[in-house]
């Protein structure tokens, strides 16, 4: 088992150089992409245009 000097020393480490999938998705910008995608995705099923499924399903059911 691990010391947690070891522990804390490995994770220092990794946050003061991220490994290099985090670098690819930084420098290509997939990381924002997915970001941006999420974020619509979320404001879109929020919004009044995305939600007039959900509502016809309750009705059917109800």
């Amino acid at each position: 088992m691990p010391s947690e000097k070891e522990i804390n020393k490995v994770i220092k480490d990794n946050l003061s150089h991220p490994p290099d999938v985090i670098k690819y998705h930084i420098t290509t910008g997939y990381l924002l992409q997915m970001t941006l995608f999420f974020i619509l995705k979320c404001l879109w099923e929020t919004s009044e245009f995305g939600c007039h499924y959900k509502f016809i399903r309750k009705e059917k059911y109800n």
